[in-house]
């Protein structure tokens, strides 16, 4: 994620859900960000997170608050801006909602790297290194379904056989786990025709 990111000494790292801090330490040590902020709400993670960090001498660099990440987006935590975040972590569920918090409060330039179980129909990803994507602000909207899919799945133009519904078949395919349900590949589609006919 964070090469995908091209992650680097003047890069502001901010991981939604950051779980036991790994992503902020690995950011912090390997890759030189100058400073992180992870957000996690379940007390043993957070905790975790913390001893880790403290243990490798890393609290001034990294910054982990036990705070839902929603609350950014309300201006209700007040040590924290996510719009001073050049590179943004997210691998949770997604929604409209959540895209719309993402476009509007992240800062000009700001790479959102998330994963496959992820994905924004909102926007197309500027680069994939499955099975993670990066889409940067100001953040593209997709102009049909044909092109989200075929950039999603990683299909070139040349590749014209497949319609539709074949690649959202492939998609629900290819992308299904175990605690993936059809609903959320259908929800995609619904948000995705949502933003093409609005």
């Amino acid at each position: 994620m964070l090469k995908l990111a091209s992650a680097g000494r003047d890069d502001i790292l901010y991981e939604l859900g950051s779980g036991w801090g790994q992503n902020l330490i690995v950011a912090s040590t390997k890759f030189g960000v100058k400073k992180c902020v992870g957000f996690e709400t379940i007390t043993q993670r957070y905790e975790m997170a913390l001893r880790r960090i403290k243990k490798r001498g890393l609290s001034e660099r990294i910054h982990v608050l036990k705070n839902d990440f929603q609350d950014l987006f309300k201006g209700k935590l007040p040590r924290a801006n996510i719009s001073e975040a050049t590179i943004v972590l997210y691998t949770l569920s997604t929604d409209a909602e959540m895209a719309d918090d993402l476009s509007k409060h992240l800062g000009e330039r700001c790479r959102l790297v998330y994963s496959n179980l992820t994905l924004f129909p909102e926007f197309m990803p500027s680069k994939i290194d499955y099975p993670f994507y990066l889409s940067e602000l100001p953040f593209d909207p997709p102009t049909s379904e044909l092109e989200w899919l075929k950039s999603v799945l990683q299909r070139d133009e040349t590749e014209t056989s497949q319609n539709e519904n074949d690649l959202w078949s492939e998609l629900y395919h290819d992308y299904n786990v175990e605690h993936q349900e059809r609903r959320d590949i259908l929800d995609y589609r619904k948000r995705l025709r949502a933003i093409l006919h609005s």
